[in-house]
């Protein structure tokens, strides 16, 4: 899980991520906040380590927490 968050971060970041990965993402979320998100990150840098901290189940969800 990890690799998948960090990679699909780096796609973010790059203006490479795949609406088609996200099925339950709402239609206007990639035209409409995907650009702003990409710019935070592009901000902030390259990632360094990325850690996840904790899972939780919660009903049919997974939740993770990570630190940097």
């Amino acid at each position: 899980m990890t690799a998948r968050v960090r990679a699909m971060l780096e796609q973010l970041w790059n203006g490479t991520l795949d609406p088609a990965d996200f099925a339950y993402i709402p239609s206007w979320f990639f035209p409409e906040d995907v650009p702003h998100d990409q710019a935070l990150l592009q901000d902030l840098g390259p990632a360094g380590p990325l850690v996840l901290a904790k899972r939780e189940v919660l009903g049919d969800d997974r939740v993770y927490t990570r630190t940097w």
